[in-house]
């Protein structure tokens, strides 16, 4: 199983899954398999929809018939593996498919391409590198989230720590934060829009033309501009660092009324030469 470290690494890519697969899941009825993580690559789908269930007898259930090129395995460390084939930019997008787990169930999406996505509340750890389609989910346990792409990235509530990655255009929204922690970083033209919600720590480095913007607290800030996207954020209660290596504004007190003195806890760190 991918660690979240080993997810999260340099080249900002998922770690690799090397197995041994041992038989493949029969395409004529809905079939419980028992594995320990799911891992999944549907680039071409017209619909991924990952369902969760408490009473689930086995960790996973496919539903019948599999769309063209879809296989489903199990290897002999535990990992499920959905994977689709002869998938190319120009196919035409299969038939949906949907994916019922456990709640707790570790997953990996490793390549979402244009398949539209939908994921149900999970408690579990998500892994997810998005693509040209849409991505929104239900409520969210740990989180790694990777794009290079331009789909619109939709999170309905984040419980637990999150890294999320939007390098080119895709929209991050999160509605409802209850989590310690965010990482984020923006490229491109992407942008983030926090709801609600309130942080033990956000780390934001914009290197966006467009805005990060948090509606809600953090104990802790961490901010860096790199491009003219701006980073806003309502409140920083107590330790705020900024560095500004573009044109954008770090403004950390959105929602302070106006007032001739600015806080006296913030850390600038200088342009780099």
């Amino acid at each position: 199983m991918c660690s979240f470290s080993r997810f999260w690494s340099a080249s900002w890519g998922l770690c690799g899954v090397a197995m041994l697969l041992t038989f493949s899941v029969p395409t004529q009825a809905a079939t419980p398999l028992k594995g320990r993580a799911l891992v999944i690559t549907a680039p071409c789908l017209s619909k991924l929809h990952i369902t969760t269930s408490d009473t689930l007898s086995g960790a996973v259930l496919i539903d019948q018939p599999l769309p063209h090129g879809i296989s489903a395995t199990v290897g002999q460390d535990g990992t499920i593996t959905v994977a689709q084939n002869g998938c190319t930019a120009t196919a035409p997008l299969t038939t949906g498919l949907t994916i019922t787990t456990r709640p707790d169930l570790p997953l990996t999406i490793a390549e979402a391409g244009r398949s539209a996505v939908l994921l149900d509340d999970r408690t579990g750890t998500v892994f997810i590198r998005a693509g040209s389609g849409p991505v929104e989910m239900g409520k969210a346990g740990e989180l790694g989230l990777v794009s290079a792409s331009t789909g619109p990235l939709t999170i309905r509530t984040l419980s637990d720590s999150a890294r999320i990655r939007s390098e080119k255009a895709a929209p991050v929204t999160i509605r409802k934060i209850t989590a310690p922690a965010i990482a984020l970083y923006l490229g491109g033209s992407a942008t983030f829009d926090g709801q609600a919600g309130h942080l033990q720590a956000l780390e934001i480095t914009s290197d966006s033309t467009g805005d990060a913007v948090m509606h809600g607290e953090t104990d802790v800030g961490v901010f860096h501009i790199m491009s003219s996207g701006n980073i806003i954020v309502d409140k920083v209660g107590d330790t705020l660092a900024t560095q500004r290596d573009g044109s954008g504004k770090i403004i950390p007190d959105a929602a302070a009324p106006p007032s001739p003195a600015r806080s006296t806890h913030v850390t600038v760190i200088p342009a780099s030469q």
